[in-house]
């Protein structure tokens, strides 16, 4: 997970009139590897835009992008996702973390943590995300509550080598 400061002329813009923009306003990029789903295993890269639903902190779900093309569909039809097919890969040494989206053999996002400092697992807060999806009631805004079965956490420097925000919506 890696958070960035954004402009803050444009959230009005990009956020529905249900959410609030928080203060500053934050873009996240959170990126899961998961060895387990009921699909296979698969990577899966989002961008979201930090907002709040009342007085709670949520992401809201900008665009995904998922290795694994069953998981794509299951997704999307099932947990209103806008997501992609793309390659996300993820690399992991002592000294950093950096992960690389790519579509079309495109960068769409390179993003890493340099010098990472162990933490205790529940040091790290995932906010639940929510989905703009279309329903039989029309356009709603689906909560997602991921559960998290974390072994480690750890934070470092972020860096953000690479965003091409276009590919994500």
């Amino acid at each position: 997970q890696v958070q960035c400061e954004i402009e803050s002329e444009s959230m009005c813009e990009m956020l529905p009139p249900a959410l609030h923009p928080t203060l500053p306003p934050v873009v996240n990029w959170l990126v899961y590897d998961c060895p387990e789903t009921p699909w296979g295993p698969m990577r899966l890269a989002q961008t979201r835009i930090e907002c709040r639903s009342g007085t709670r902190p949520r992401g809201l779900r900008i665009g995904a992008i998922c290795n694994n093309p069953d998981a794509v569909m299951a997704l999307a039809a099932g947990w209103g996702y806008r997501v992609t097919h793309g390659d996300v890969a993820f690399r992991r040494s002592y000294d950093e973390v950096h992960c690389e989206v790519r579509l079309d053999g495109e960068t769409v996002l390179g993003i890493g943590l340099r010098s990472p400092q162990a933490l205790g697992i529940g040091d790290i807060q995932f906010v639940a995300g929510m989905h703009p999806v279309h329903t039989d009631r029309g356009y709603r805004l689906l909560q997602c509550d991921p559960v998290h079965a974390d072994s480690e956490s750890q934070r470092g420097i972020a860096e953000v080598a690479e965003f091409e925000p276009e590919a994500w919506g």
